[in-house]
């Protein structure tokens, strides 16, 4: 059995940027969805193309080797989406009145999106602060024999770094899980009557 190739898959060129890999998956899930009628394998594979070709990292592994990921396609969603995704209804359920009648993938969606634009906010921060502490560190002078201000300035600059680092794996990571909640729809019930109140109960 020859193996998938992940660009004939998404029906995208080799040197396809990430927002056009995103697209094609957008516009191609539309048929292949289990929802829709398509096949579990011909999902499973579009989704593995996407998450790995829209990843720098694992997309230059794939280029260089043609080796798919160890991991095999059927874990090839990973379970940090799943628990981000559980996190942001967690995060969003305080706000729905009544589950019956509002959209809740609305309400998760623009929860994640209001997310990345606080990581990014913090990645541009994180950036001006390491660019400040080399300079600071640059500029600290000393007649001792161990310049360990320095060393502290460097280290604390470090710390910064491993923080913007983290910051970017969870924008990763919840872009990951903007992707995960466009493959599901919610159907809210239509009532004649305008609920004013709309405290939730079960009924």
């Amino acid at each position: 059995m020859s193996k998938p190739d992940l660009y004939q898959i998404l029906g995208v060129p080799r040197n396809a940027t990430r927002a056009a890999v995103k697209a094609a998956y957008r516009a191609k899930v539309k048929r292949v969805h289990p929802d829709v009628g398509g096949k579990p394998e011909d999902f499973r594979l579009l989704l593995l193309a996407r998450d790995i070709l829209s990843d720098a990292d694992r997309r230059r592994r794939y280029d260089e080797s043609g080796i798919l990921p160890t991991e095999t396609i059927e874990r090839n969603f990973d379970s940090k989406v799943y628990v981000a995704a559980g996190d942001v209804l967690l995060a969003v359920l305080p706000q729905i009145k009544s589950p019956n009648y509002e959209n809740v993938l609305i309400l998760m969606r623009e929860w994640v999106a209001s997310h990345l634009v606080e990581l990014e906010r913090r990645v541009s921060d994180l950036d001006l602060s390491v660019e400040k502490m080399t300079v600071v560190e640059a500029r600290i002078q000393t007649d001792r024999k161990d310049n360990l201000l320095r060393s502290l300035v460097a280290g604390r600059r470090g710390d910064l770094r491993d923080q913007r680092e983290l910051a970017m794996q969870e924008h990763q990571l919840y872009e990951s899980v903007q992707d995960f909640l466009d493959d599901y729809h919610y159907f809210t019930q239509i009532e004649n009557v305008l609920i004013s109140t709309d405290i939730w109960s079960s009924r």
